[in-house]
């Protein structure tokens, strides 16, 4: 069986200490060794205070995933005014990085999707690296272009026949 657990932020650590509890999961595979590209593995080692050399396991993955994760969240309950490149302190807004496309507008279109948020961005008032804003384009249709359709399922394999 497999089931998703929420985690509520700052709490990373105590759930990885619980899944290796004995009566939950174990620590099963944890010591081995974790196969990721040469950066990946270098800032796995500097976050956590490994030695340059240090073979790092999936254990040590996944303490470097909750030091991220706790530091995106705390990241994203800081204020500070947006945009940056108003000189006008009255246009000036303040409010968190995940709140700040509400506070001027949605612009659907303009900038693009961005896949890479590691890679420099030409908007001045988009340069949080862990908060951009992206767009997406979606269409509703009128309710008279759906058509109903009866659906039979397989008892034993539960899918659409």
């Amino acid at each position: 069986m497999k089931a998703v657990i929420p985690i509520r932020p700052g709490k990373e650590q105590a759930a990885l200490q619980w899944l290796q509890s004995v009566n939950v999961e174990g620590s099963d595979g944890l010591d081995a060794k974790y196969a990721a590209p040469a950066e990946e593995l270098g800032r796995i080692r500097i976050r956590l205070g490994l030695a340059p050399d240090a073979a790092v396991t999936i254990k040590n993955a996944i303490e470097f995933l909750c030091i991220e994760v706790a530091d995106k969240h705390a990241e994203s309950t800081k204020v500070k005014s947006y945009p940056d490149t108003e000189t006008d302190q009255e246009n000036k807004v303040t409010s968190t990085p995940v709140q700040k496309v509400y506070e001027h507008g949605f612009y659907p279109l303009q900038g693009g999707f961005r896949v890479q948020p590691d890679a420099p961005n030409p908007d001045p008032n988009n340069t949080d690296k862990n908060f951009q804003v992206f767009d997406q384009w979606i269409e509703v249709l009128p309710t008279d272009q759906v058509v109903p359709v009866e659906v039979a399922y397989d008892p034993k394999t539960e899918r659409q026949l």
